[in-house]
């Protein structure tokens, strides 16, 4: 059977999450890039994924609280900052599975884009991308680099610059019930 690590940033994010077909690993990667993407290398050396699904909670400037991005866009907000020319702040991956966004309760397919950087994004600054988080962009990465299929579902917790931090704590019950839903849903 094939092994998947589904990789939640925090103990509060985890939902249930069942993958036909496929053996499920979760995981804890804690918050920021480098801890992300340590603990999603050792998890991949020790379990040999075929997949790798990152779970979790998100802010936005333009979308809803409540909306849900399957994304396999991200974008290393930090590193885009500095406009380095030896290093690319973007990766796409390549999606395994047929997982669909959920933006003001309507299902779409359109490829949205996760912006991942090492602070909590308090301030509404322009920010490219859907959704800001902590972890996608570098497990994306190292998935990428060692050819093992990615992507990314968030759930909205929070509107960046309207007291952040405050809603995400309060939004996470709500995003774990309407994550599991959705898994659910789109999973069986």
């Amino acid at each position: 059977m094939k092994k998947a690590i589904v990789a939640f940033a925090l103990q509060e994010e985890v939902v249930p999450v069942s993958i036909p077909g496929f053996e499920v690993h979760t995981i804890l990667t804690k918050i920021t890039k480098v801890q992300a993407a340590f603990r999603l290398t050792k998890a991949i050396f020790e379990l040999q994924p075929d997949f790798v699904l990152n779970v979790g909670t998100a802010g936005t400037l333009a979308y809803s609280v409540g909306d849900i991005f399957s994304a396999t866009h991200f974008i290393d907000r930090d590193s885009a900052k500095q406009n380095f020319t030896s290093i690319s702040s973007e990766v796409q991956t390549t999606p395994l599975l047929s997982l669909p966004s959920i933006v003001e309760g309507q299902v779409t397919t359109d490829a949205f884009i996760v912006n991942t950087g090492d602070d909590f994004v308090t301030a509404a600054d322009a920010v490219n991308g859907a959704a800001v988080d902590m972890e996608a962009f570098a497990e994306a990465l190292v998935c990428r680099e060692m050819g093992i299929p990615f992507q990314s579902v968030k759930y909205i917790t929070d509107k960046i610059g309207a007291n952040s931090m405050k809603h995400w704590e309060d939004k996470l019950a709500d995003a774990r019930t309407a994550l599991a839903d959705y898994f659910k849903t789109y999973l069986g």
